[in-house]
């Protein structure tokens, strides 16, 4: 990628219309005012352990620090980090991670209200962990708990000072955070400390701060990314760019080090214009640069712009956002792109689906003299590959204009990847794809679907196309030779001699969505396996929980993530520890997906959880799945006792 390149598409690049959290002018103001409030209480040295753990009740937070000036606060500190300020990133850090958290709704031990405290010398440290006495539960009052909180205050207020330059959290990262186990958690604080204090502040006397829109000379040094694998990731993107001033990844630096070196790489790529974009707001122009980065590392982004790996199976149990994914991820690149992120065709398979719905085959054309007119027709697939070659035509003519022409130039050309990595992408998705009987449906077109058996050749000469390798011809090709030039048309791909042949160009990825569940077909043969690389989809709990905080619901997410994890350990056999059940022991191809426990927020226009609202979501979206689950482990006497035990501990009574 070239840095005009680069920039063409940052400047395409749009959050909101690219499947990331909706850029909000008065939430980001919101959540700023809220960390700025968090800040001043820290700043004030007048807090305790109550800015670090949850209310008895969750929900009384006015008053509750004993501070005059907290009563615009509405959580407690790593509540608000963690999920209340979303336009800044999310830390993946839960309530075990925070070395004290109190246990709201407890069960039958006598943990409730009590706080949980986890020792800082039992806490991972490089990667190795001593067990003995890690946890407690103790009082409010008890001296561990002021302890253990004498350590995380130092280490916030060290976060909290952070403007770019402070030794203080650098040391304390070097240090490991002496055994914290939260340090995204940290991370994120000292980043929105500086973000406060040094970007988006409008102060005189601010380097940064000489508009409240951004204008030259404001510049961006710390990123909302806190994972280091991430940002490793992205140095190694961004140094690959032509025109890139990336140096050499600083092995021996920390976090903020290398989030800073990272971020100046990204920086400079970007001209004066892109710099202050019309002169927007520095938090719109914050968020767009970082989310855009975070684009160019996302894992699931990267899968559907790699030529080396074009066939994609997504498969899981229902409701794990199979097709949701792949489509979602399809237009979000298309958003950002339009010009390299290009087509997109889906279809869904079933067993009357056919090769000559998906390749070629010979369908009545209409009436003649009162007799049923045949022809060949082409499938979805098929004319899908002729569009795409005719698309690569222009786009090698245009490129290199004959450059490669030459056979052995052109095999020169080929044998090099890198010179490929620039083509446009197409998707070509199969919906349900184990329902097909899929060798009828291929045919010999199967083994075109390898990445070294894909079409390279899209040079347009004068005398046509002379080569045939990695071509095929289809059982009607010798139909279609026939044809005049005009009835072959668009049923051709390439016509090399007097011979026609099929091919599969090598820039359209190949993604098909399949549920593992479904046993009324059979299993993928080896041959087929071995063409794609498998993604499992799985429950994902992080997806429910950001669901249920963007509609608006508080108190009662955690307990409710808890009680769908409860039942996929039932169904699974994944907890050993299930409380009061035998687990059915299915495996993880049979869990419940998060699109059906998402279930619960259309429920009613309540934002609340309530028993009645989870009675809803069992009865009318699991009840009848679960028990055709249940029914291949036990007796037809014992599915009602199964239901039951699963239906309790999906309500939260076992």
């Amino acid at each position: 990628m070239t840095k005009e390149e680069f920039q063409k598409m940052y400047e395409k690049f749009d959050p909101k219309a690219s499947g990331y959290y909706k850029y909000d002018e008065e939430e980001v103001k919101k959540q700023l005012e809220q960390f700025k409030a968090y800040s001043n209480i820290i700043n004030s040295g007048n807090y305790n352990y109550k800015i670090w753990v949850k209310h008895p009740s969750n929900n009384k937070y006015k008053g509750w620090f004993g501070l005059k000036d907290d009563s615009s606060i509405e959580t407690y500190l790593p509540d608000f980090i963690e999920t209340k300020s979303l336009v800044f990133g999310r830390t993946g850090n839960r309530s075990n991670h925070y070395m004290m958290y109190r246990v709201v709704n407890g069960d039958d031990e006598g943990k409730k209200d009590k706080i949980y405290i986890r020792n800082f010398k039992a806490a991972e440290v490089e990667g190795k962990s001593d067990k003995k006495n890690e946890e407690e539960y103790v009082g409010d009052d008890d001296k561990k708990i002021n302890d253990v909180f004498a350590k995380i205050r130092n280490i916030l207020e060290n976060a909290f000072a952070f403007g770019g330059n402070d030794k203080g959290v650098k040391e304390l990262e070097n240090n490991k955070y002496e055994g914290f186990s939260a340090t995204n958690t940290i991370r994120k604080i000292a980043v929105m400390a500086y973000l406060q204090d040094v970007c988006f502040n409008t102060e005189a006397g601010n380097a940064n701060a000489e508009t409240e829109g951004a204008g030259n000379g404001w510049k961006i040094d710390y990123l909302a990314i806190y994972d280091e694998k991430k940002l490793e990731k992205l140095y190694d993107i961004l140094s690959d760019i032509d025109g890139a001033d990336a140096g050499k990844w600083p092995d021996g630096g920390n976090y903020f080090e290398r989030n800073a070196n990272v971020c100046k790489i990204a920086w400079q790529l970007l001209d004066d214009k892109l710099r202050t974009d019309n002169n927007k707001s520095k938090e719109e122009i914050f968020y767009k640069f970082n989310s855009f980065l975070w684009h160019l590392v996302d894992d699931v982004d990267s899968m559907f712009i790699d030529f080396n790996n074009p066939n994609l199976i997504f498969n899981g149990a229902p409701g794990t956002g199979k097709t949701y994914t792949v489509t979602e991820t399809i237009k979000r690149l298309q958003n950002i792109d339009s010009d390299k992120y290009k087509s997109h065709e889906m279809v869904q398979f079933h067993p009357s689906y056919t090769y000559q719905d998906f390749i070629e085959g010979i369908k009545p054309l209409g009436m003649s003299d009162g007799n049923i007119k045949l022809g060949v027709v082409n499938g979805r697939f098929k004319d899908f590959c002729i569009k795409v070659r005719k698309e690569n035509e222009v786009y090698y003519e245009t490129k290199y204009k004959g450059k490669y022409d030459e056979d052995k130039n052109y095999m020169n050309f080929i044998g090099d990847p890198n010179n490929f990595k620039d083509w446009p992408h197409y998707y070509f998705t199969v919906d349900e794809i184990n329902r097909g009987n899929l060798s009828n449906i291929f045919g010999e077109a199967f083994s075109l679907l390898e990445p070294g058996y894909r079409d390279y050749d899209f040079r347009v000469k004068s005398g046509g196309y002379t080569d045939v390798k990695h071509l095929l011809k289809t059982p009607l090709s010798n139909v279609i030779e026939k044809l005049s030039d005009k009835e072959r048309g668009d049923l051709l791909y390439k016509f090399i001699g007097d011979q026609v042949y099929f091919g599969i160009p090598f820039n359209i990825h190949f993604i098909g969505m399949m549920n593992d569940v479904d046993k009324s077909i059979d299993s993928f043969d080896l041959a087929f396996r071995r063409r794609f690389k498998w993604i499992q989809m799985r429950c994902d709990y992080e997806a429910l929980e950001i669901l249920l905080e963007n509609k608006g619901f508080g108190d009662g997410i955690d307990d409710y993530i808890e009680n769908c994890k409860g039942l996929n350990y039932y169904i699974t056999g994944a907890d050993p520890k299930t409380k009061g059940s035998t687990s059915l022991n299915l495996g993880s191809l049979y869990e419940i997906g998060h699109s059906i426990f998402m279930k619960i927020a259309s429920v009613n226009k309540s934002t609340k959880i309530t028993k009645g609202k989870k009675e809803i979501v069992f009865d009318s979206y699991i009840e009848g799945m679960l028990k055709e689950y249940i029914r291949q482990v036990v007796e037809d006497n014992e599915i009602d006792g199964k239901m039951k035990e699963a239906r309790k501990i999906f309500l939260g009574e076992l």
